[in-house]
């Protein structure tokens, strides 16, 4: 619960800061998890938990948000951050692969490295008190990363590399 956590913090600090929860359990395993979840999100004023979204209503649903927050635990490439990201959302991440491309590319203020609900609290705050333009540009320069590295034209150009190695 380290986004719920953060959220919570930031909303005693004075800023108002809400959570979206979205996504249904997968598994029968997954259940007892959801249900505390859902207790716990019924209990905090600033947060909504909603079952998954159609495929076809993320990008307009992505398009609403200010922030995505990711506290994945997992080293893998998440289907979801290539989404965000597209939509020129701002990301704050403690997954291994978003660490290290956001080390490369220089965005130490979306980076989480101990998934604490203190830090992601702070990446959130630091984000939200941007003026509108420099969070724009934050998710306009994610955007250009996504289309260099996940575009159709990207995906040609590594691959045709690749063949001439």
């Amino acid at each position: 619960y380290i986004s719920l956590s953060a959220t919570k913090q930031l909303n005693e600090k004075g800023l108002p800061v809400s959570l979206k929860i979205v996504g249904s359990p997968v598994t029968e395993e997954d259940q007892p998890y959801a249900k505390q979840v859902a207790k716990d999100v019924e209990a905090a004023p600033y947060a909504t938990l909603h079952d998954g979204i159609p495929h076809e209503m993320v990008r307009d649903e992505l398009l609403q948000t200010d922030i995505f927050v990711h506290p994945s635990s997992t080293g893998s490439a998440d289907k979801m951050r290539y989404e965000v990201t597209a939509c020129a959302v701002p990301i704050i991440s403690s997954n291994q692969t978003f660490v290290d491309l956001f080390e490369e590319e220089n965005f130490p203020e979306l980076i989480v490295r101990d998934r604490t609900p203190e830090e992601f609290a702070g990446n959130i705050e630091a984000i939200i008190k941007r003026s509108p333009e420099e969070r724009a540009d934050l998710g306009e320069r994610l955007r250009a990363i996504a289309v260099r590295d996940h575009s159709l034209p990207g995906l040609i150009k590594r691959v045709t590399q690749l063949l001439k190695a």
